[in-house]
Order: structure tokens, then sequence, then C-alpha cells
């Protein structure tokens, strides 16, 4: 009996140590130094006021009307309209950092 417990326990202890680090991991991924920074140089009202849900609607207008700089430290940074992020990164990854940047700043 007292084997089976302590089999149980070293179990569950490694299952609490490989979640934590899973965790860990996914924290560093999005914050660490080769996470995506956006900082939004002109147009944070027009990104707030086309935010629905927790998303962004990126429009044509807001594309070429939104001046970003954006990039990692590892790769460098870059200024250009949200197009330019959208078409580097991905639509979801152009909305979701900027309307992100753009919320921190109004709070």
């Amino acid at each position: 009996m007292k084997k089976k417990t302590a089999r149980l326990l070293i179990i569950v202890i490694l299952a609490f140590v490989a979640s934590y680090l899973l965790l860990l991991q996914s924290f560093i991924g999005e914050y660490g130094p080769d996470a995506l920074r956006v900082a939004v140089l002109y147009g944070c009202d027009e990104v707030i006021a086309g935010a629905k849900d927790g998303s962004l609607e990126v429009t044509d207008r807001l594309k070429d009307s939104v001046i970003v700089q954006y990039g990692t430290q590892n790769s460098g940074f870059k200024k250009g309209t949200l197009r330019d992020l959208c078409r580097d990164r991905g639509i979801d990854a152009c909305s979701y950092y900027t309307l992100r940047f753009c919320q921190e700043q109004e709070a």
C-alpha cells in the first residue's frame, strides 16, 4: 500500500512540475525578448473605435491610417502602417497586438 501511495505522490508531483514548466514556457514565449512588440505611433483612437468584442475589425481605412512601430528585439523594429504589420505578421497578430497596446494606453 505504501508503494502505491508513494508512486501516486510522485506522479502528482511530476504532473505539477510539468504544468508549471508549460506555463512558464508560454509566459516566456509571449513576453520574452523575441516576443512581437507593437507601438501605435498614430491612430489608437481609431483602433479603439474599430474594436468589437475584444477583437479588432481591421478595415482598409484603419490599415492605411494607423502608423505603428513593430518587431522584436532579435529582428529589430520597423515603422510602417498597420497594413505593413498585417502583411508581415498576419491579420490575427496585427489586430491582437495593436488592440492590446491601445487598450493599455487608455487604462
